[in-house]
């Protein structure tokens, strides 16, 4: 699941699912980002994150919640 502000919400169907049956034009979605600044990293216990230029994006496993927050 998608989360920021509460107000971009995807499920997860399986890893055969198909994207284009989703609502993806949210703009968080949409949004530039930047090039990445290097790998993503476990930044705590089960918990993802990536550096880009304009932005820390993370995924919390346990919760399937993303995170986006914009530098």
């Amino acid at each position: 699941m998608l989360v920021f502000g509460g107000c971009t919400q995807l499920p997860v169907g399986g890893a055969y699912e198909n994207m284009g049956m989703y609502d993806v034009s949210a703009s968080i979605l949409q949004g530039d980002w930047g090039a990445p600044l290097g790998p993503g990293k476990e930044s705590s216990p089960g918990v993802y994150s990536r550096e880009y230029e304009k932005a820390t994006i993370s995924l919390d496993c346990a919760k399937w919640e993303s995170s986006f927050s914009p530098k």
